[in-house]
């Protein structure tokens, strides 16, 4: 095909197909209706082995290039027989001389899909080794040989794409359009470089940060640091050790909305000098960042995904929208209407949330948690499915309604028909009984989806901003976090396992969040205020309102209290313990308050800020 042509792209017949797959979805099918087309069949390994089970002939890669396959199956497909028979253009006479003379026979078909590189990353993360032995060589050497000379051959990379090969085959008798194959050529280089970014990404988390992460550490292990904070603080309120609060630039009015007078100068000027030594802090870390310590930054960022599906629309009817990725690897929503845009928002808050429960020391409860708009409204743990959706159902019973559901155990027909009693745009659960599809089913609109893996919470986060994308690393997890008990009063057993509850639900409100909890339940939820006293208003004036009982329970917050009066609302509100951040230049005055009002604090060295 020439640079300055014009005319369309000919036709081909296809008399010869090289498949050779990682998911094998389909190819029993697609090879007998190659077969039946008179299409002969070459093959690899275990998609030979196939193919030849199914009872259809097929001929190995070993037969045509006179070489066994080698290096523990590295080498089956690199050879001159092979990707000459699909690189050749033998309209041109000196390619048709040489394929005579070499005796290549053209591949006008080539099928193939590749290893699955992150599913073998995320099943034995940290191993590198591992990881490198599933980067595929022959595939994508193939499928880009085959994309480029698209004029002469048909690269199909999906099995979305059988129907579509097999129907163009049959109707005009063995032929595929040009058409067809500049359209699935550029969705294999779309698949080729979305895999090489993989790879680079993958690697880049590896190499710079070796071995395994632990999700959680479990509540019976986890060292609670009861030294008091005030021996690690000087006395003009800045750190004498090593340790950093979380990232902030904390200046003394630190939160909009909460602007104190300082009081006397002396104590404005020590607040000053404060603020320069934690900034200064701060700052290192963050160049040690930039400069690839703890969080590789890519040169370049590169972003090749498949389209999955165009949506009805976006956030608002009159907004164009589509969904990008593999979420089929995650959900499958067998029942009810197509999701939307805003319906993918809420699933993917829902299962975050989900999947930092997944490890959660209560191990054996069952977890329900209720979104509405991305926020949870209710979130609970317990010994059922239905006691679960009781309590998370009970920390707010209007906002429910046209959210979604998600339990992290099988939903049976008692839980799914007290979920009926509301409307509810998505129940999440990894499975259902027979008695509670059927009930459920009965509201054609209600989407049913099951869980079928829990996202990677490693897998760094972007979004669009004015002239770019920013880009940053997860919020994976709490296994780095201190717990540090830095009060007189010590939290009791119940009041741990409910702070570490309340914690994890506080990552996953908008900031400025604070969440109240008592018994493993959240009773009350204050989300995405401009000021943290606020946001501790609303979440206590919603617990009233439910009927809840505050005293005793315990609250979270995502960042630390600038002062105390956040910590006086949660007291005067009926809250016995705390956790928090820490990091402020008042942390010992936020201390100081919490020991006179006679409750509990932990602190975690780590923020959870959510925007």
């Amino acid at each position: 095909m020439t640079p300055d042509s014009s005319t369309p792209l000919p036709d081909i017949s296809v008399t010869r197909a090289l498949i050779s797959v990682s998911d094998k979805t389909g190819i029993p099918e697609l090879a007998r209706e190659l077969h039946q087309s008179g299409v002969q069949i070459i093959s690899t390994g275990g998609t030979a082995r196939l193919i030849r089970d199914s009872g259809l002939p097929v001929t190995d890669v070993s037969a045509i290039t006179g070489f066994p396959e080698c290096l523990d199956g590295r080498v089956k497909t690199l050879h001159p027989k092979i990707h000459g028979a699909l690189l050749a253009r033998p309209k041109i006479e000196e390619h048709a001389r040489t394929l005579r003379e070499l005796d290549i026979q053209q591949i006008q078909l080539l099928v193939v899909n590749l290893y699955p590189f992150r599913e073998a990353v995320r099943e034995r993360d940290g191993d590198i080794e591992h990881a490198v032995e599933n980067i595929d060589i022959g595939g994508p050497a193939m499928v880009r040989a085959s994309a480029k000379n698209f004029e002469n051959v048909c690269v199909a990379t999906h099995p979305d794409q059988y129907r579509k090969l097999l129907d163009e085959i049959k109707d005009s008798n063995g032929w595929i359009s040009g058409k067809t194959r500049a359209e699935f050529a550029i969705r294999a280089f779309q698949m080729t470089a979305s895999y090489d970014q993989a790879i680079a990404d993958s690697l880049i988390q590896l190499v710079q940060k070796p071995g395994t992460l632990s999700r959680h550490t479990d509540a019976s292990t986890r060292n609670y640091n009861t030294g008091h904070i005030r021996d690690s603080v000087a006395s003009d309120g800045s750190r004498k050790n090593d340790e950093a609060g979380p990232n902030e630039d904390a200046g003394p009015n630190d939160e909009a909305g909460q602007n104190k007078d300082a009081g006397q100068s002396e104590e404005a000027g020590q607040n000053d000098d404060a603020a320069q030594n934690y900034n200064a802090k701060q700052n290192e870390d963050a160049r040690q960042n930039a400069d690839g310590g703890t969080l590789p930054i890519q040169p370049a960022l590169s972003m090749n995904v498949p389209l999955y599906r165009q949506l009805r629309y976006g956030e608002n009817p009159h907004q164009a929208a589509a969904v990008y990725g593999n979420p089929e690897q995650f959900i499958d929503c067998f029942h009810g209407k197509e999701l939307s845009y805003n319906n993918y928002l809420d699933i993917d808050a829902a299962l975050r949330l989900g999947s930092d429960f997944s490890d959660f020391p209560e191990t054996g409860k069952t977890l329900c948690a209720i979104f509405k708009h991305t926020l949870p409204c209710g979130v609970a743990l317990a010994d059922s499915a239905e006691s679960a959706w009781k309590k998370a159902f009970s920390t707010d019973t209007t906002s429910p309604f046209g959210g979604i559901v998600l339990f992290n155990s099988r939903v049976d027909a008692v839980t799914a028909s007290l979920v009926d009693q509301i409307f509810t745009e998505i129940i999440l659960a990894p499975s259902y009984t027979d008695e509670a599809l059927e009930l459920l089913k009965r509201k054609s609109n209600r989407r049913l989806i099951r869980i079928l893996s829990w996202p990677d919470a490693l897998l760094p986060r972007v979004r669009s901003t004015v002239g770019g994308y920013l880009w940053q690393h997860a919020d994976a997890g709490f296994e780095n976090e201190k717990r540090d008990v830095v009060t007189r009063v010590h939290p009791d057993e119940n009041q741990l396992a409910t702070l570490e509850f309340a914690w994890i639900v506080a990552k996953h409100v908008t900031s400025n969040a604070i969440v109240y909890a008592r018994d493993l339940q959240t009773i009350g939820v204050g989300a995405g205020q401009p000021n943290r006293v606020d946001a501790s208003r609303i979440a206590s004036a919603k617990a009233k309102e439910f009927g809840h009982q505050l005293k005793g329970c315990v609250v979270a917050s995502d960042a630390f209290f600038p002062f105390a009066d956040g910590v006086e609302e949660a007291v005067n509100a009926g809250a016995s313990a705390v956790i928090q951040p820490g990091g402020s230049i008042r942390d010992k005055d936020v201390i100081a308050r919490a020991d006179e009002l006679g409750i509990a604090m932990i602190l975690t060295g780590t923020r959870h800020f959510r925007h």
